[in-house]
């Protein structure tokens, strides 16, 4: 009486055990079942992976004008409340830059 249980039981798992060949996947519209099998060497394409290197935009958007009240434009003295880049003047030209804004703070 013990062997009829578990020769059922074989009998019922062992057809699922041949999964490897077939991979089941979630519901797709349009099926009459609503799901799909499909085959597990089946090559998918890998997720696309964004570019970090992004090209600069065709057209920049407007600066802002500087603000008119002179109290909220020193920052950290007369000089660095002007609009625009400020070094010293021994300093080369600063590179070519494609950010539409950028800031260097010190500390």
């Amino acid at each position: 009486m013990r062997g009829l249980p578990v020769a059922l039981s074989a009998a019922l798992l062992l057809p699922m055990l041949d999964l490897p060949s077939a991979a089941v996947a979630g519901p797709r519209a349009g099926t009459s079942t609503g799901w799909t099998v499909r085959a597990a060497g089946a090559a998918t394409a890998a997720p696309a992976v964004p570019c970090p290197n992004v090209p600069a935009p065709a057209t920049r958007p407007p600066q802002p004008p500087p603000p008119a009240d002179p109290a909220a434009r020193a920052v950290g003295g007369s000089a660095l409340a002007t609009a625009g880049l400020v070094v010293p003047p021994s300093v080369p030209a600063a590179p070519a830059v494609t950010a539409t804004s950028w800031l260097v703070a010190d500390l």
